[in-house]
């Protein structure tokens, strides 16, 4: 009998040891098998740019894989040398930009790490974001457990929410950004308060004190949203508080009160600035006529494409989350802010948000997967297994050859000939006055002073620099950018307090910096003497004035023009903008051709037909005209005009002209407005000026300009 009794207990160990392995170790395999997916998925990349080290590299360091990484990569570079400063003299010459008070988080981290194993900075920001990224997977794992859901359904959702495309791109390789975190943290504050409203004993309040740190990391990691970084924390704090949290209703309504004032410290006036946009009284002045791809509002067939890449998938997933919702009641609440950003706000704010549908849309996968297992009645838990195992398959299989296809180059690397030929030609202490996708580049690598980089909120400080770029007037180009590079935005202050407002100031510049300062000196004593040159503190007299208006030089200003500015005209878009209206004056049209030739009476490649003699031409087969032709031949430029022809092209748009480089066999069809403008003169027609001398050109690639000495020098 006792030996039976013993077999019996023996069996029974045996049995719970085998269910404990099936309940714990097999998930937990499965769960680091995902998250070392994630990181292939994220890594594969890399295989190419180590075969070709020499392209993907910049002085010995691995290049980033778009713009704004060189901006934490700067910071996590001046951390590690003790240079960081509360002031970054390089970015916005001549005023600077004001540094945050604590460092963003990804660059101390970086920094960190780098110190301590000794790996060079730009190598650790390279795979910081593959890791990070991977982080969402066991997060989502262990809060489906605790919303109910069986192993299988989480692991799914842990699976889901790492292979979605966007949160993939975003993540990979050489993407050094916030983008690796945010999603997890806005995730991680969820779940944390979550778990501080269900936990009824005094272990909640651990969890309330990890949600408060998670939400002090997340606004010192993302600094630049703190709207959202605030609500993903204050939102399901004030859910767990309402309707969860027992206690004496004049202390809840305290906390709450406290919680209100809080936001509205922190983020007041950001949501006000959002207010007057949406009612459209911003005071703002200036037109922002930028065009930001990720800015730009989701379609459905977007949304579908850059998340599951499948209708069933992404259906599934959707019907899913409004499930769990419908079920969660209350406890969805704490679901709100995900459910905003990643679902709402791609529609309404911008696909930059797709990003963080990952999680949200990974659950409602997860919670469709859930429904299977209940259905015991009617499907088997082994065909529950094999559907989700089909279901897993499909999910993967729709990106993976997105993602693996082909490698990804870093949107830098085309830049390395650039920064090169800066490095080259202009001195170390130089500004370079250029379109604002290098500026970051240029502050990194090259250590010298730009006017615009990726950081803007509004168009102003992007007017500034395209204003003269865009100018019909190379004097005035030259002069407001020596008046700009000395005064910088308390000068332009001045001017809009002097003349009652910004229209009226450049209205103002624009005709008194085509003069050269003696003649200017007399214009403005003429319109002193008529009684409309206004006076300011400073501003009295004409001398006053030429002294403000026409500064002596201190730095050199290098005019650099690349070829890709001229591919997205923001620089026109902006710098042509009507001030009145906010509208761009005239045709952003400027469309470059290749290995042109003469040939007898025509001009001509395999896209284009030109005729000499009348204007007319064929453009890919379809006729077109142009008023003028303009060639340039190295030494000087022919100009030619044609009647507007009566009959073909009659009915023919006629505000395109053509200009070409014929040495260099490079040219352009182009609206009049953008012919008209400074930049298009230097780039294509390398029109003679006393204020720029050209230091290197290598068209179509770059060209450098350099601001000839000063505005006295050059009467």
């Amino acid at each position: 009998m006792a030996k039976k009794i013993t077999e019996s207990s023996s069996e029974g160990i045996l049995k719970n040891h085998n269910q404990q392995y099936i309940d714990v170790w097999i998930p937990g395999l499965l769960l680091t098998a995902i998250v070392l997916f994630a990181v292939f998925l994220r890594f594969e990349d890399f295989y190419s740019w180590e075969k070709k080290s020499p392209f993907f590299q910049y002085r010995g360091e691995w290049q980033m894989a778009n713009f704004d990484s060189y901006y934490y990569l700067q910071i996590a570079k001046e951390i590690q040398e003790g240079t960081y400063d509360k002031l970054q003299e390089n970015r916005r010459v001549p005023n600077g930009m004001q540094a945050p008070a604590i460092p963003p988080l990804i660059s101390v981290l970086t920094s960190l790490i780098s110190s301590i194993t000794k790996v060079p900075i730009a190598t650790v920001a390279l795979f910081l974001p593959i890791f990070s990224a991977s982080l969402l997977a066991p997060l989502m794992f262990v809060f489906c457990l605790k919303l109910h859901f069986n192993k299988i359904a989480a692991l799914t959702t842990a699976l889901f929410s790492v292979i979605s495309l966007t949160y993939v791109t975003r993540t990979r390789i050489g993407v050094f950004d916030t983008d690796c975190l945010n999603v997890v943290f806005v995730l991680l504050n969820s779940y944390l308060f979550f778990r501080f409203a269900e936990i009824k004993n005094k272990h909640r309040y651990v969890y309330l004190g990890l949600g408060f740190l998670n939400s002090f990391l997340f606004i010192i990691w993302w600094n630049t949203a703190p709207s959202v970084v605030v609500l993903s924390g204050v939102v399901p704090l004030s859910a767990a508080i309402i309707f969860f949290y027992t206690t004496k209703k004049r202390l809840k309504y305290g906390i709450l009160s406290l919680i209100i004032l809080l936001c509205a410290l922190l983020i007041g006036d950001e949501v006000m600035a959002y207010v007057r946009l949406i009612l459209g009284k911003t005071n703002n002045a200036f037109p922002n006529n930028l065009s930001v791809a990720e800015l730009d509002a989701a379609g459905l067939d977007t949304f579908i494409k850059k998340t599951s890449n499948n209708k069933f998938i992404s259906i599934s997933m959707l019907v899913g989350i409004v499930a769990l919702c419908w079920k969660m009641r209350l406890k969805a609440l704490f679901l709100t802010i995900p459910v905003l950003l990643g679902i709402i706000a791609p529609f309404f704010a911008g696909n930059r948000f797709i990003l963080f549908s990952a999680p949200i849309l990974a659950m409602g996968m997860g919670y469709c997967i859930q429904i299977l297992f209940n259905l015991k009645k009617r499907i088997k838990p082994s065909l529950a297994v094999i559907i989700t195992m089909l279901i897993a398959v499909i999910g993967i299989v729709a990106n993976y050859k997105t993602i693996t296809d082909g490698h990804e180059k870093p949107s830098a690397f085309e830049n390395t000939h650039l920064l090169n030929a800066l490095d080259k030609y202009t001195p170390k202490d130089a500004n370079i006055w250029t379109d604002w996708d290098m500026g970051y580049q240029i502050q990194h690598y090259l250590n010298r002073g730009t006017y615009a980089d990726g950081e803007f909120s509004d168009g102003e400080f992007y007017y500034y620099v395209s204003f003269p770029l865009a100018a019909e007037n190379p004097e005035v180009s030259a002069n407001f950018m020596r008046f700009y590079n000395k005064r910088g935005k308390e000068g332009m202050t001045t001017l809009y307090d002097t003349f009652s407002g910004v229209e009226q100031t450049f209205e103002f510049l624009k005709t008194v910096l085509a003069y050269s300062p003696s003649a200017a000196e007399e214009w403005l004593q003429t319109q002193q003497q008529k009684g409309m040159l206004p006076e300011a503190p400073d501003l009295t007299g004409t001398e006053e004035w030429i002294s403000f208006l026409f500064p002596e030089q201190s730095e050199d200003i290098y005019l650099f023009i690349h070829y890709k500015m001229t591919q997205t005209a923001a620089w026109f878009k902006q710098g042509n903008s009507d001030l009145k209206t906010g509208l761009t004056k005239g045709l952003p049209l400027f469309l470059t051709f290749e290995a042109l030739n003469e040939q007898g009476s025509q001009i001509k490649n395999n896209q284009i037909s030109l005729n000499t003699k009348t204007g007319t031409a064929k453009y890919f087969n379809q006729p077109r005209y142009f008023q003028s032709l303009s060639t340039f031949n190295g030494v000087e430029t022919v100009k030619k005009t044609f009647p507007k022809p009566r009959r073909m092209y009659a009915g023919k748009d006629d505000r395109f002209i053509f200009q070409w480089n014929k040495k260099k066999r490079f040219g352009a069809a182009m609206s009049k407005e953008m012919a008209n403008t400074t930049l298009v003169k230097l780039y294509l027609l390398q029109e003679k000026s006393r204020h720029f001398e050209p230091v290197f050109i290598n068209t179509p690639k770059y060209q450098i300009w350099k601001i000839t000495g000063n505005a006295y020098e050059t009467e």
